[in-house]
């Protein structure tokens, strides 16, 4: 067998030192009893190959330390004799010679072959185990022979099958040409099968393609459903577990896309995907590509066209980078201090197999496509080719040789102990010094020396590579590539604060993977690559990290592209820690931003932060806007993105704790009001094109509520009523179309609440309620002055009064205002029963909360003495004395009741609790509509609003501001009663 010239040290472990083992003892009677009467050599006989141990040697070596090898020595003593016979390479190649010629033609059926495949699995294990811990083969003969093994099995298996599937009369072969030779259906064999060197329990990689044009199947289904039987059937006969074991277990997620594809994949659907969506993950796993079954042509055929994709001719800064990230995503250390003997990964923990893989692997993806001659799929050999190359010193190489010899060694050891597929020492300190004994050491201490050297050196080779390039790790593992989640990224997730690493390792792996639109592009991918530590750093800072990141992965999945977002995330990381707080701890807020993900550049403004400008200010700005695009539908998207990006300005200031929520809810008044006056004069204007102008004619609008008392939350809509004033008996004049007044206006206010709440590809500025109009939803949407003042002075209820009480004009002009006023002065200072007008309200309030579900202590709004309560108080005790406070400011909910106990209408005690009650009320309210959908109790809400709440309302837990919440309820619902029921039961006494 060939060797590298860098394998002048061959470093292989030495003979298993016996140890005083009851099971070895145990073991010696076994096989006395059971095996030595059919051995037919004596137990001083040489073993052979020049070595000087013999049979006993070799039964105290392996009863000593290995279960599985012993056991399989025992049942099956034959190949022992065999070996003895032969000596081990004449054995070896008469079991390889008799395993193909009864696969060859094997005359079971399905469970006999299963059957038979694994008993020589053992058997295959037990000759390459002897050869190996007696050092009479090396490393590369060891996988050489148990890759030559899985070859046959895989091969043979699926000849077995197509010649099922012939004599089914699904499929035409040729006969006596090999069966599956022109069958189209190909098997890869990739990692260490791939590349030859297999170890003992490792999985097997393996990928299904097909050849639809070369299938020469005859079946009534698709070609598809019965390459993906015949693959079922192959993995079912290799990978099941039974009675006697198993042959491989099989891993076919290296096939295109393993999440959305069947697990057998047309070659030309492979084509499509590698050359759109190929990963250099992926490139660097068909660096050991290779045909072991099945159509060998079609196979060849494959991978030849497939080599652009692995072998680049030229690669631009951002592929050369994006494969260095798959080395920098590691955490490499050149002291090597970090490494713990027990308990430790040699395959992917530190200064382990993998660091050295991707050493090679790397350097190959790079300079291959250039340099045939590195272009080899043992790992050994590629590092001879890049030190041939003078890519690599000759020092890194014989170093990086040796240590892989030596730790792909140290890996058959642990492996061969109960055929497991493990690459981790023992951590108990005796288990661990049994093993430094298996593996030829006389005691651990000089065991843990020798490890810790080669691991070191990897360590310190491996960190210089490349070590101009800035890590991508936090202090700690980040590797989100191939198709296992890596033991020590979990280990750092777990460190960082997540609470389900392995789920956060898929959701990120996914990104990578091409799952979303957002990262389907290799740009995105790769800039994803560079800011992948960025977003878990910034993701574990928040309250909630794992719930956060799923927020954001869910915000990723509806972006139309991943380009822009993830640039502007790599040159503006403060803007990835405020979407990172936004998804961990404002779920509502994050839908917003999902709505548009432009807005994040609109964070990048300096002014973002900055106190937002007055009322009229904000007019002026959106006018602006309006007035630079005559289009009017561009106006109503100019609109709705200005009123969005505003809206989404007030929320972080919010949330960020720059501004109060009570001072939010007056900006986000001022928006409305702002926008509703800027757009309302080009909604007319454009009306007017098509219906004319009403001469001496004008429109108001009136807000009711919130926004009439400056007090919109982020999930308000707007009760607007219309009114107009015009002559009598007026008709539209110089449009296309003639329209008397009432029509007129009733048109003109479909058309602005169409533009405040039509969706358009801007999104929605705002639901609108025009219930509160006079006679409700059987009234007319506009109505004039004259009529508004005879409904409200004859025909309204007493709930409309109450709502009367709490409006402002806020479109119009001073006329119509004065008219307006005057309506609502006249209206509101007419006397009526205070009994009937307080059993009114109370009637309402009844009705409401049985049409209510009332959804428990934090349902804020409608809990008894809660927001509604104190509203109808403030409201029906400012109606009750409208008159003497005519001249106060009342439209504000605290200014009301500053203006009610300054006249004497509340005493100083109820004011005071009034007043603490509408900014708790308000307060809370505010933020968890900011943040949350609903919510019921404070397992709900995400810790960062839980400390926002409680900063905002001076409380030191959750469970303080929880009982502040219901003493405050109480307070309230106490001035309710006496305000409501005691002045009930009054008048009654009086009469």
């Amino acid at each position: 067998m060939s060797k590298s010239s860098l394998l002048a040290h061959t470093n292989i472990l030495g003979l298993p030192v016996p140890i005083n083992s009851s099971m070895r003892e145990r073991l010696l009677v076994k096989w006395a009893t059971e095996a030595k009467p059919k051995i037919q050599f004596e137990e001083d006989h040489i073993i052979g190959f020049g070595s000087d141990i013999t049979l006993s040697d070799l039964l105290i070596r392996l009863f000593s330390h290995s279960p599985f090898l012993s056991n399989a020595a025992i049942n099956h003593p034959l190949c022992i004799n065999r070996i003895l016979d032969l000596g081990p390479d004449q054995a070896w190649l008469r079991f390889i010679t008799d395993l193909e010629n009864e696969l060859n033609a094997y005359p079971g059926n399905i469970t006999s072959l299963m059957a038979y495949l694994r008993t020589q699995k053992t058997m295959a294990a037990l000759h390459i185990g002897i050869c190996d811990i007696l050092t009479i083969w090396d490393l590369q003969d060891v996988t050489k022979a148990l890759s030559q093994f899985a070859d046959i099995c895989v091969s043979n298996t699926l000849n077995f099958l197509l010649l099922l599937e012939q004599g089914n009369g699904n499929i035409g072969l040729t006969m006596p040409l090999p069966t599956s030779a022109e069958s189209g259906i190909f098997v890869l064999a990739l990692g260490k099968l791939g590349a030859g060197e297999l170890n003992y329990s490792s999985d097997i990689d393996l990928v299904v393609f097909y050849d639809l044009d070369g299938v020469p199947y005859q079946g009534e289904k698709s070609i598809q459903e019965f390459v993906v039987k015949l693959t079922k059937a192959l993995i079912k006969i290799l990978d099941e577990r039974t009675a006697d074991g198993y042959v491989f277990r099989t891993d076919l997620r290296l096939r295109p896309d393993p999440s959305s594809t069947s697990i057998a994949v047309s070659t030309e659907a492979a084509e499509i995907y590698y050359e759109s969506l190929g990963q250099n993950w992926e490139r660097s796993a068909y660096i050991k590509a290779r045909v072991i079954a099945g159509d060998k042509t079609a196979g060849e055929r494959f991978l030849d066209q497939l080599k652009p994709f692995i072998w680049r001719k030229s690669l631009d800064f951002y592929a050369i980078q994006d494969i260095h990230s798959i080395k920098r995503q590691i955490y490499a250390t050149k002291g090597g201090e970090r490494i713990d003997i027990l308990g430790h990964n040699i395959k992917l923990g530190r200064g382990g197999i993998r660091e050295i893989e991707f050493y090679v692997q790397i350097q190959q993806l790079i300079w291959g496509g250039r340099l045939q001659e590195v272009r080899c799929s043992r790992t050994l050999d590629g590092l001879e080719a890049l030190r041939v190359c003078n890519l690599i010193e000759l020092e890194p190489a014989q170093q990086l040789s040796e240590a892989y010899i030596f730790l792909r060694n140290l890996e058959h050891r642990l492996q061969m102990l109960n055929d497991e597929q493990t690459q981790t020492l023992p951590k108990e300190k005796e288990k661990a010094e049994s093993f430094a004994a298996f593996s030829g050491f006389r005691n651990f201490d000089d065991f843990a020396k020798y490890l810790k050297h080669h691991m070191q050196n990897v360590e310190h080779h491996y960190a210089e590579l490349f070590e101009e390039t800035p890590s991508l790790t936090i202090d700690g593992n980040l590797v989100f590539t191939g198709t296992d989640h890596d033991p020590d990224t979990l280990e750092t997730l777990d460190k960082l604060g997540f609470k389900n690493s392995e789920a956060v390792s898929q959701i990120v792996r996914s990104w990578h993977h091409g799952r979303h639109r957002a990262t389907k592009s290799t740009r995105a991918r790769q800039i994803l690559t560079e800011i992948i530590p960025s977003i878990i750093s910034a993701f574990s800072k928040t309250s909630q990290p794992d719930r956060a990141l799923i927020k954001f992965d869910q915000f990723l999945e509806k972006l139309p592209s991943g380009v822009q977002l993830f640039s502007i995330f790599f040159a503006n990381p403060e803007v990835l820690d405020l979407v990172a707080e936004i998804m961990g701890d404002a779920p509502r807020l994050a839908d917003y931003l999902t709505a548009s993900s432009s807005r994040l550049e609109y964070v990048l403004d300096p002014e973002f932060y900055d106190v937002l400008p007055s009322r009229s200010e904000l007019g002026l700005d959106i006018e602006s806007f309006l007035n630079s695009v005559s289009d009017f539908e561009q106006k109503l998207d100019i609109c709705r993105r200005w009123t969005n990006d505003m809206r989404f300005r007030v929320g972080i200031q919010v949330l960020r704790g720059t501004l109060s929520p009570m001072n939010g809810a007056i900006v986000l008044s001022n928006i409305a009001e702002a926008t509703i006056n800027s757009l309302t004069p080009h909604v007319l204007s454009e009306f007017e094109s098509k219906f004319g102008t009403i001469e001496n004619g004008e429109i108001a609008i009136i807000a009711y509520g919130k926004l009439a008392s400056m007090e919109l939350t982020p999930t308000s809509d707007l009760d607007l009523v219309f009114l107009y004033e015009c002559p009598n008996e007026s008709v539209s004049k110089k449009g296309e179309r003639t329209l008397p007044a009432s029509s007129y206006y009733t048109r003109l206010v479909q058309r602005i609440l169409s533009s405040l709440s039509v969706q358009t590809s801007e999104g929605q500025l705002y639901e609108i309620d025009v219930r509160l109009r006079p006679s409700g939803e059987q009234g007319p949407l506009a109505s004039s002055t004259e009529a508004f003042k005879k409904y409200q002075l004859h025909d309204a209820w007493t709930w409309e009064h109450l709502a009367l009480t709490k409006t402002r004009l806020i479109y119009g002009s001073s006329h119509i205002r004065e008219k307006f006023e005057a309506t609502k002065n006249l209206a509101l200072s007419g006397k009526q029963d205070t009994s009937t007008r307080a059993q009114e309200i109370l009637n309402i309030r009844n009705r409401l909360q049985e049409k209510y579900t009332y959804q428990g202590a934090w349902d804020i709004k409608h809990m008894p003495g809660g927001l509604m309560d104190t509203e109808f108080i403030i409201q029906f005790s400012v109606l009750e004395n409208y008159e003497a406070l005519a001249d106060s400011e009342l439209t504000g909910t605290l200014q009301a009741i500053s203006a009610l106990e300054k006249h004497g209408f509340l005493d100083n005690k109820a004011a005071k609790t009034l007043s603490q009650a509408i900014k708790l009320w308000s307060t809370v309210l505010w933020l968890l509509r900011l943040t949350l959908s609903s919510t019921s109790s404070p397992s709900d809400m995400p810790l960062g609003l839980q400390s926002r709440l409680l900063k905002e309302t001076d409380q030191a837990s959750m469970e303080d501001l929880e009982n502040f919440i219901d003493l405050t309820s109480k307070d309230v619902l106490a001035i309710f009663n006496n305000v409501f029921f005691i002045k009930e039961t009054r008048s009654s006494e009086n009469e």
